[in-house]
């Protein structure tokens, strides 16, 4: 697993900083402030600052926000090799927004990395069924990771027909379409 935060180049680090360090000087108080400030600490390696400050947005009035809070606490966890808590951040994730697709599929990813397939592949499924709405991180993510969980138990064709069937809903998403190419490929 790729660690976002601390593979980073000096170059990106210093990107993202300067503009993320930008969006919140443009409104410090603006809801959401904390948790790109949480991110920063993420990046530069300072985790228990970031843990800390995340837990307190988790907290907040703002179901959205918690949700988010809790989304990046799962992100980090993960990170950190820390699986269950980052299943629980993420558990908490998907109860502020029960149709959270993200959630359910970064639930499903860290199943899929501890190698439990069968929790894996009804989480990638449970994703791609409470979507109505294209979100275009959630669907194509989903849809691989059940396509990766069906192929690894001898359904092939399955994973095949959910992609077609996944295709006609979202035409124009590219990702699916080149993972229904490589299945057929393979």
């Amino acid at each position: 697993m790729v660690n976002m935060f601390t593979n980073l180049t000096a170059q990106e680090r210093e990107m993202i900083a300067v503009a993320t360090q930008r969006v919140i000087d443009a409104n410090p108080n603006a809801p959401g402030s904390d948790i790109l400030r949480a991110q920063m600490m993420m990046i530069e390696g300072r985790f228990a600052e970031a843990e800390a400050m995340l837990h307190s947005v988790a907290e907040s009035e703002d179901r959205s926000l918690r949700a988010t809070a809790y989304s990046f606490l799962g992100l980090m966890y993960v990170e950190m090799g820390k699986y269950d808590q980052a299943r629980q951040a993420y558990e908490m994730a998907e109860s502020q927004n029960v149709a959270s697709v993200r959630a359910i599929t970064s639930q499903a990813d860290v199943c899929w990395s501890e190698g439990d397939i069968e929790r894996a592949e009804a989480l990638y499924k449970r994703a791609l069924d409470v979507t109505e709405e294209y979100d275009p991180f959630g669907v194509p993510s989903a849809a691989h990771g059940y396509a990766q969980c069906l192929v690894k138990r001898g359904h092939k064709e399955e994973a095949v027909a959910m992609l077609e069937q996944l295709i006609r809903r979202f035409p124009n998403e590219s990702r699916l379409h080149e993972v229904l190419d490589y299945l057929r490929q393979s």
